[in-house]
């Protein structure tokens, strides 16, 4: 974890492991461990785990109900993530307790989470100036929407499933093909190929109707 800015005001840099761990108030500590809740507030430049953990020397895995936090004075934060198990991740970017805006918020946050698909440096805060407040990041699919699914009394099922929820209410709408088509970012073609069953009656000529087109010679 690494926050940076072009000034003399920045957090000094630190690592998850135990090998090169800095400023950290509660760890790490070597192989699996629940650091339990986060501290509700940490002092400036203090990292902090939350949740459960397995760390080596070099790197630290989450494993449940986890985050990273610190409080931060500086103008970027960039924190290097790896998708966990291989697959992409979602991680939630909280600034002092609230999901970060957009006016400041990284390169590579969007809608307030970071989409974690290999691992590199991701950019996660950018401010207009050298500021600060309480960071916290922690995996959004397994604290925000599992949980959520769960009480919802639904079986499982990824995020995803809400992009065919989003296309079939906005086709229910009457909303132009060609701008849901936009608005999720693939072609008209493939909106009628997956959707077209659900498009009224009304849009489609029905047999008679084409009995009844004159036929001229």
């Amino acid at each position: 974890m690494h926050a940076i800015t072009p000034s003399r005001v920045a957090t000094p840099e630190t690592y998850v492991g135990t090998e090169r761990a800095l400023g950290w108030t509660n760890g790490p500590q070597k192989g699996r461990h629940d650091y339990g809740r986060p501290p509700s507030g940490l002092g400036l430049n203090q990292f902090a785990y939350g949740g459960i953990w397995n760390e080596t020397k070099e790197s630290g895995t989450a494993l449940g109900s986890s985050s990273l936090n610190l409080d931060f004075q500086a103008r970027r934060v960039y924190v290097v993530l790896g998708p966990p198990r291989g697959r992409p991740g979602l991680v939630q970017v909280l600034l002092d307790g609230k999901p970060i805006p957009a006016n400041a918020a990284g390169d590579d946050v969007h809608g307030g989470v970071v989409t974690v698909d290999r691992q590199r440096l991701y950019n996660v805060v950018d401010l207009s100036k050298a500021g600060g407040g309480y960071l916290s990041l922690h995996e959004w699919r397994r604290d925000e929407w599992t949980p959520a699914v769960k009480a919802a009394g639904l079986a499982h099922r990824t995020p995803y499933a809400l992009r065919h929820t989003f296309a079939t209410f906005a086709i229910q709408a009457s909303v132009p093909l060609f701008h849901l088509a936009r608005f999720m970012g693939t072609s008209v073609e493939q909106i009628d190929l997956t959707y077209g069953h659900l498009l009224p009656d009304v849009a489609r000529p029905s047999e008679g109707e084409i009995r009844c087109v004159p036929c001229t010679r």
